[in-house]
Formats: structure tokens, C-alpha cells, sequence
């Protein structure tokens, strides 16, 4: 598998922070490249018409401190049909990053197929928290319940 080592802060870590299985070293595809290709651990069938399945990658956290991991669809995924759910790794998850996908059409996947990619930002701290993570996927919905947002159908129409 593939983790990050420690990095005092985001603005310290570079792509030699981020390792992989045989210590090879994981970067974007190009020197303009914002993300990191994810790709596949395991072969994954996609059996269904938009069901969602989870994919794994060999990459884990943490990530660096102050950090957050947005996971992307890469912009070549929709020439496959297939429609990555975007997703929040957060610093201190430690657990294996997984691709949620799915597509109009079953279809299987290949271990190695990259279509979705991490991009790893600095984040502003809103607060603070005594809590420590105690599991991964979801893991945090004992901490604040079910959060739904519902907005007021006129907030999204034109306005004249």
C-alpha cells in the first residue's frame, strides 16, 4: 500500500512524502498536474446500471496536517462511462482512500484503470475538536448524527 510519511505542515510536503508498496513515488502524471491519479488495487465490476461500488486504491492516509483530500473524477472518466462520487478524505483518516463509481452501463474494471484522482489542499480550521477518529468510512455520523441541507426552491431561480 501507499501512505503518506509525516509532513510538519501541507506547505512542506512534496510528492517524496507520499509513498507506495516497493517505496515507489507517487506524483501527479505531469509537472502541471494538481492531482494524484488513483489508481485501482483490485479488478471491480460495475454489475449494475448506477449502483454505487467502492473501489479500492493502494493509497492510505493520514494526510498531511492542516490538509484536505478532495477525491475527483479525473476528466477523462466520462469517455468510460463512469461517474466517480466526489468525496473528502480528511487529515486525520488513516484507512485505505476508496473510489465510490458507478455508470449507466455494467462494465468491469480493471486493477491499474485510474479515473479518479486526489487533489490535496490546505484547509482553514473552522474549530476545534477533543474527538478522535474512530474508524473510517462514515465514521463521524455518530459525532453529528444524519446532516441534510434543504434550501428554499426560489433560492436557485433566475433572477430578472
Amino acid at each position: 500500500g501507499c501512505c503518506f510519511k509525516s509532513a510538519e505542515s501541507v506547505e512542506a510536503f512534496t510528492s517524496q512524502d507520499f509513498k507506495g508498496s516497493r517505496d515507489q513515488i507517487w506524483s501527479p502524471a505531469t509537472k502541471g498536474s494538481a492531482g494524484i491519479d488513483l489508481p485501482l488495487a483490485e479488478d471491480l465490476e460495475l454489475g449494475y446500471p448506477h449502483v454505487v461500488c467502492l473501489g479500492s486504491t493502494d493509497f492510505y492516509g493520514p494526510l498531511p496536517p492542516a490538509s484536505v483530500g478532495l477525491l475527483l473524477p479525473r476528466s477523462s472518466a466520462h469517455k468510460r462511462k463512469l461517474f466517480v462520487v466526489p468525496g473528502v478524505i480528511d487529515s486525520d483518516y488513516e484507512g485505505q482512500i476508496k473510489i465510490q463509481v458507478h455508470s449507466p452501463v455494467p462494465q468491469s474494471l480493471k486493477k491499474g484503470d485510474c479515473f479518479a484522482q486526489l487533489l490535496v489542499l490546505p484547509y482553514l480550521s473552522l474549530g476545534e475538536s477533543d474527538r478522535i477518529r474512530q474508524g473510517g468510512f462514515g465514521s463521524t455520523d455518530m459525532f453529528t448524527g444524519k446532516c441534510y441541507c434543504t434550501f428554499p426552491t426560489d433560492c436557485f431561480a433566475p433572477s430578472r
